[in-house]
């Protein structure tokens, strides 16, 4: 277990180094919402994924709503934030 985490913790570090400190606030904004917007919908997105897989009609719209999210994220929140120099 703790080889696992050492193993994600090096991968992370590694990551973070390798993408563009631009786009850190982005990720940082986007992960946020995503993750405040599943726990209020009762779950993690894999488990809405396996959830809308059984025909659970909340999780297809869920599923749904983050497409479109992400497309009015891409479209909208990207470019204001990088308007704003952060």
């Amino acid at each position: 277990m703790i080889i696992i985490f050492i193993f994600l913790f090096i991968f992370y570090i590694l990551l973070f180094y390798l993408c563009a400190i631009d786009y850190l606030w982005i990720v940082c904004i986007g992960g946020f919402g995503v993750g405040f917007l599943s726990v209020i919908q009762g779950g993690c997105p894999l488990r809405n994924y396996v959830m809308a897989a059984e025909g659970n009609k909340t999780a297809i719209t869920y599923i749904l709503g983050l497409a479109v999210g992400a497309v009015i994220f891409h479209l909208w929140v990207v470019p204001f934030v990088k308007s704003l120099g952060l």
